[in-house]
């Protein structure tokens, strides 16, 4: 599912919601001495961490093998191991910042997730979340309007697809739970060459699980038709870039 080299192509534009959360966590709690980066993909996010606390006992973890493979190799000395964080988590340790840049909202039990994942906080812990606004972009309505076209060449339904609520939902989960709760949200414009771009930004995330319950013979067929729709919605600017708006829901909450 995971393209390592295709999700990194984008490097600059999805390392930057890591540096702005951990950022504002260091304001709040500058001492750290561990931390757990779930979802850290090829560690980008894991680098931004080790950056700024540089003698935390860091360890990431991802389900992806061809991502940790990357992250190993990038980052020598940081524990990166290969597991599923989205249920149980009673086996993961405790750590004083629990950090995830764009993982909720593959959980399929996100609500639960957020519950459970509090027992993994050391006194005064901090869960620390990035959430992309996917469902409020015009880009996952082109790719809706996509699939529904492609719907009967599906083998089957996507076993894991992204999902994001809305604000005010996820903010009653982590009230539901946490003592202290701050959330904002950041629109990121992405400023792509053309359309395309677009595509390929979404190719290894977003889309990824549909082309993997889509027979490879209809992958030029499904991307040129999410296309034509991410050209409409996104047109060129006067100097031919094209502007990418990237809705990010960020949380902090204290045990």
């Amino acid at each position: 599912m995971w393209n390592v080299n295709g999700y990194e192509e984008f490097s600059t534009e999805r390392i930057q919601p890591s540096i702005d959360l951990a950022t504002r966590v260091m304001q709040i709690k500058p001492e750290i001495n561990s931390i757990l980066d779930i979802g850290c993909g090829s560690g980008l996010s894991t680098s931004v961490l080790k950056k700024l606390w540089h003698n935390a006992e860091i360890t990431g973890m991802d389900l992806s093998i061809d991502m940790l493979e990357k992250a190993r190799n990038t980052l020598p000395g940081i524990n990166f191991i290969l597991k599923d964080c989205s249920t149980a988590t009673d086996l993961i340790g405790s750590y004083d910042l629990i950090f995830s840049n764009a993982f909720l909202q593959w959980a399929s039990n996100q609500k639960l997730f957020i519950q459970n994942i509090k027992s993994n906080l050391s006194d005064n812990g901090i869960l620390a979340m990035q959430i992309p606004n996917y469902e409020n972009m015009p880009v996952a309505k082109c790719v809706q309007k996509a699939t529904a076209s492609f719907r009967k060449l599906l083998s089957r339904e996507p076993e894991t697809s992204c999902f994001t609520y809305d604000p005010s939902d996820y903010y009653n989960m982590f009230a539901s739970c946490y003592s202290y709760i701050e959330m904002w949200e950041t629109n990121y414009f992405h400023q792509m060459k053309n359309q395309m771009d677009i595509l390929s930004f979404i190719s290894t995330t977003a889309l990824a699980p549909y082309l993997d319950v889509l027979e490879k013979k209809y992958h030029k067929q499904f991307k040129e038709c999410v296309l034509y729709y991410i050209k409409q919605a996104y047109p060129s600017q006067e100097n031919g870039i094209v502007l990418f708006p990237f809705k990010r829901i960020f949380v902090t909450a204290w045990k």
